[in-house]
């Protein structure tokens, strides 16, 4: 009777663990932005990236709660902990520090655009970039780049080219028709690179089962190339 009653309280408390770890739900934060890549409405995702993701959650079996955030206060709020992860992201070394990437799962293509003809202005050495604040089109910054303004929005970069604030602009290359809207005709397009692309994960889940979970989710889900992501 003693070691029954023993074996319970030892085997309680555990179960009661293990059904409250399996019922956290990770908030997993939306960087805001351009419409049509991945938002969350009506209580689903969507956009052109809206499955690739809902594959990942889904395989990885794991309850979510999106949240819309703004990239750069997304970014802040994922080293702190108050975001379980973040999405859609690319990989760069300085987020390499602090998060955990989740492995590739898109291809990310980067543009440099602008309203004069390119190559002559990428060939300046006084080249004036703009950039949206916390995205990684600062690892495409060309070697003549002299200033570079840090925007909050995509919606900003168009009427600063067009008011000749900055001479070219780092884009996503599947968002240059909806960041510069009836400017695109004009526009002088040239590749920047690519570069692989999926979610973040806060530190604070480093080395835990929802991690190894993701990961291996992020693997099975993985896209043909050509797809890309806006962060």
């Amino acid at each position: 009777m003693t070691i029954c009653r023993t074996f319970l309280y030892l085997i309680v408390p555990f179960v009661l663990s293990s059904q409250l770890h399996a019922e956290v739900t990770l908030k997993v934060g939306i960087s805001e932005g351009v419409t049509g890549v991945v938002e969350f409405a009506d209580g689903e995702l969507t956009g052109s990236l809206s499955k690739t993701y809902d594959c990942v959650f889904d395989n990885a079996s794991v309850p979510v709660e999106f949240v819309s955030v703004p990239l750069k206060r997304g970014l802040y709020y994922l080293e702190s902990g108050q975001l379980d992860a973040l999405i859609p992201l690319a990989r760069s070394p300085e987020r390499d520090e602090s998060l955990i990437f989740a492995g590739e799962l898109i291809r990310a293509d980067y543009s440099y655009v602008a309203l004069k003809p390119i190559d002559d202005l990428l060939a300046q050495d006084d080249l004036r970039v703009a950039v949206v604040r916390g995205f990684v089109g600062g690892l495409f910054l060309p070697g003549g780049a002299d200033q570079v303004e840090e925007v909050n929005s995509w919606v900003q970069l168009a009427p600063m080219l067009e008011r000749d604030r900055v001479d070219v602009s780092v884009i996503p290359t599947m968002l240059i028709e909806q960041v510069m809207g009836e400017k695109t005709g004009n526009a002088y397009i040239k590749p920047a690179g690519v570069l692989e692309a999926s979610l973040y994960i806060s530190p604070k889940h480093r080395g835990s089962e929802v991690t190894k979970r993701i990961l291996n989710s992020v693997e099975q889900c993985r896209s043909e190339p050509g797809s890309i992501t806006r962060g």
